[in-house]
């Protein structure tokens, strides 16, 4: 099994001010330079519609084709890693609360908790919902709370066997 590759953008000041720009900027390089489906994921329901506005309005050049899942959609999808259902045709680019079942694409990781990936070592529990994505991006903004939180993400990764890298930006 290959592992996950897992990175950690430590922002600064300035990047941490501007977030939602910084996340519509990461969605659209891994959509450029990747075939990949993505999954903006966050517990925060306010989080996602400000996301969904800012990528409607990242930029006047550009269209980043996205949609905002429930939790019913994602429970019923147990085949994200194409962005498709048997019902319709989704975005490459989803906002969620939680993971879809089977996913295997990448993941903008907003929440406060490590993904918990599948293996044949580790135990499965509601927050992977039997996905294993490819890639995950995780954001450290510069605040004391965050860091913690940057560091408890960093050591669970490590424990699980990820691929892990970290960039200041």
């Amino acid at each position: 099994m290959t592992p996950v590759a897992v990175s950690f953008y430590v922002l600064s000041e300035t990047k941490a001010q501007g977030l939602l720009g910084f996340v519509c900027s990461l969605t659209q390089t891994v959509i450029e330079k990747s075939d990949l489906a993505l999954i903006i994921l966050s517990d925060d329901s306010a989080q996602l519609s400000q996301i969904d506005d800012a990528l409607w309005d990242f930029e006047a050049t550009s269209f980043i084709p996205h949609q905002i899942i429930d939790d019913r959609e994602t429970s019923e999808n147990s085949h994200a890693n194409t962005a498709t259902t048997s019902k319709n045709l989704l975005p490459r680019v989803l906002l969620s609360q939680a993971l879809p079942n089977g996913f295997l694409g990448a993941v903008i990781n907003l929440t406060p908790k490590a993904l918990i990936l599948n293996s044949e070592t580790s135990l499965q529990n509601s927050a992977s919902q039997n996905s294993n994505p490819s890639r995950i991006l995780e954001l450290v903004l510069p605040d004391d709370q965050s860091t913690v939180l940057g560091r408890q993400k960093y050591q669970s990764y490590q424990q699980q066997g990820c691929k892990l890298q970290h960039f200041k930006v």
